[in-house]
């Protein structure tokens, strides 16, 4: 959906084409002030001193792996699951040594997975298929390759609903359910627009981010009768990257090259409002995570950003060296998690 360079990297990104470089992660530095006063009393002036204002909150590495390409990051109860790309390979994170378990190489380019039932479930957006694969031996237990009933062209993002796995079908704008014990293929639904972004599920509703000729828009789908709930949400500028699902706000960010939009927007999906702030103008933000009691935001260079989601204000935290990246954001197993698609990295964050 991006322009220009971003949207080459973009492309590069959503087709699973990465390269591999390295990255050092910095933290930024954070500093308290203490205010002093003075208060009278009957016997004279004494000087109180206030107490120290709070501290922002402060991003420290834990650990950093250097892995193969990156296009997703996927938790399960146990360990987390870095997806390849166009290189095929899967591995497990062991979150308690933060080291890796296991690598193995899938028939299929990796893109975007969700764990449910029991199954990781990967979507090759290259290859049009779906797999099931069993983590404690990364075997495909089945792949899914749709009908000529109900095809599944090039799919993106999925969302796990009890027994339904929701697919998003990125270039002809459709939601695919997929019954996640037998494997078949359940029905599709036409979404407004011409091209998605990942599904989201949160306030009994999914959510799914879609370009239209010259806006974004949200579509609301009701997973129980498999139609849309509504007309869709008007986002009012043109969003080019991503979307976030964090504490019930869906949260769409922008390259910011033309036509997109310059700044982040956010949605509260109980209310179904759009947020009237503009998030980080000009900061390329990507993905946003929340741990710690606050909210966190990549961008699409090498900046970790601490996000107040009152006012608007973005403050640099972290800053990663080395070449822009797609950095994406994962809270998981109690820390913040940092994935770089082309340099192939993984870095561990913990707040304090």
């Amino acid at each position: 959906m991006a322009r220009g360079r971003r949207a080459e990297r973009r492309a590069r990104q959503v087709g699973f084409a990465l390269t591999a470089a390295a990255a050092l992660l910095v933290p930024a530095d954070c500093t308290s002030h203490a205010g002093a006063g003075t208060a009278p009393s009957r016997a004279g002036t004494n000087t109180a001193v206030l107490p120290p204002a709070p501290a922002l909150p402060h991003l420290k590495v834990m650990a950093s792996l250097k892995l193969h390409q990156i296009t997703y990051l996927v938790p399960t109860p146990t360990a987390l699951w870095a997806l390849g790309g166009p290189n095929r390979r899967l591995s497990e994170i062991d979150p308690r040594t933060t080291t890796v378990l296991k690598t193995v190489t899938l028939p299929h380019p990796a893109g975007f997975g969700t764990y449910t039932n029991g199954s990781l479930w990967i979507s090759s957006f290259a290859d049009s298929v779906v797999m099931e694969v069993d983590p404690a031996s990364g075997r495909v237990i089945r792949t899914i390759r749709g009908s000529s009933a109900t095809p599944i062209d090039h799919p993106g993002g999925l969302v796990a609903l009890g027994s339904d796995l929701w697919v998003i079908q990125h270039r002809k704008a459709i939601l695919t359910r997929i019954n996640a014990r037998t494997g078949k293929v359940t029905g599709n639904v036409a979404l407004p627009g011409h091209s998605a972004d990942s599904p989201r599920f949160a306030s009994g509703r999914i959510w799914v981010p879609l370009a239209t000729t010259d806006d974004t828009v949200i579509a609301r789908i009701d997973p129980a009768t498999a139609s849309l709930d509504g007309p869709p949400i008007h986002v009012g500028s043109i969003t080019c990257a991503t979307n976030s699902l964090v504490d019930g706000t869906l949260w769409l960010t922008s390259t910011g090259d033309p036509p997109c939009g310059t700044a982040a927007r956010a949605l509260d999906t109980r209310t179904s409002e759009v947020s009237p702030i503009r998030y980080g103008p000009d900061k390329d933000l990507y993905e946003v995570a929340s741990t710690g009691g606050s909210t966190w935001a990549s961008d699409t260079t090498g900046t970790i950003y601490r996000l107040d989601t009152k006012s608007g204000k973005v403050t640099p935290s972290l800053t990663l060296e080395g070449h822009p990246d797609f950095n994406r954001l994962l809270t998981a197993f109690g820390s913040l998690w940092i994935s770089r698609g082309d340099t192939g990295r993984i870095v561990r964050i913990s707040v304090t």
